[in-house]
């Protein structure tokens, strides 16, 4: 009688554990659906909001991973923003630096934002890759894209590279799930070493860093669960609502001192 409550009591915790898993990954798409669809927070695509000639269109170009391609701009961005999404899933920094000069040519945007590098730090806590090698792999491909953009007078920003956390759910259908020997710590703490190191890139060479990291983390150092994804290194909907606003702040400020710098008399 004993062993059959137990084998009762385990099989209701694996099905509640079950129900629960797959309940967050459905609400986890249909928010995102929702607010591609611009029915979450209220906000509107800009497809749909009346131009304000006070405020005049702006280009952005986004260059990334998936975390870029993911990105519900048209949802969560303001109207007056034109954003182009060049995310392109699990690509390492040197290709998507090598892809944003490519852009310079062939994109004319007001502003460029830079994300990526989380899938070389995933690669380096997964395989024991060497640390060093890989931060100069990152910051390497960093600097190349904004020397050439210093040299064309492109307004760039850097965003930070987000943290991570342990796969909290089962598998998770958008993305390969960590494997069960990766070192978390690890990996967020070589996160924290190359984003100081973008920031002084960015000072280097005056472009701008945007600090997604602080925005996510929580106390312990990992990406705040209630920010990620299922498999614990993409974005959920609740963070892109979280991260927009930080990077519509910052855009605004490289816009605004451009424009200004176009006003002031010439010597």
């Amino acid at each position: 009688m004993r062993k059959r409550v137990r084998f009762l009591l385990l099989a209701s915790l694996v099905l509640s554990v079950f129900a629960g898993a797959m309940f967050r990954i459905a609400l986890d798409k249909f928010l995102f659906c929702c607010c591609e669809r611009n029915l979450l927070l209220g906000r509107c695509s800009h497809r749909r909001v009346p131009r304000d000639e006070r405020h005049p269109r702006v280009t952005v170009l986004f260059v990334g991973d998936s975390i870029i391609e993911g990105y519900p701009f048209a949802a969560l961005f303001p109207a007056r923003f034109r954003t182009v999404n060049r995310g392109l899933g699990s690509d390492d920094v040197r290709n998507i630096g090598e892809r944003c000069i490519e852009e310079f040519n062939e994109c004319s945007s007001d502003a460029v934002v830079f994300e990526g590098g989380i899938n070389d730090i995933l690669g380096y806590a997964a395989h024991d890759q060497d640390k060093e090698r890989t931060l100069a792999m990152i910051t390497g491909a960093v600097e190349k894209v904004l020397r050439e953009a210093q040299r064309r007078n492109v307004p760039m920003l850097v965003a930070s590279i987000l943290p991570v956390t342990r796969r909290f759910l089962l598998p998770y259908a958008r993305a390969v799930p960590l494997p069960s020997h990766f070192d978390v710590a690890k990996a967020n703490g070589l996160v924290r070493e190359a984003n100081a190191r973008l920031h002084d890139l960015c000072q280097q060479y005056g472009a701008t860093y945007v600090d997604l990291h602080g925005r996510v983390v929580a106390d312990t150092g990992e990406f705040d669960r209630a920010f990620a994804a299922a498999d614990g290194y993409h974005v959920n909907v609740f963070g892109y609502s979280r991260l927009t606003p930080v990077l519509v702040r910052h855009i605004e400020s490289v816009l605004e001192a451009r424009q200004a710098d176009s006003r002031a008399p010439r010597e």
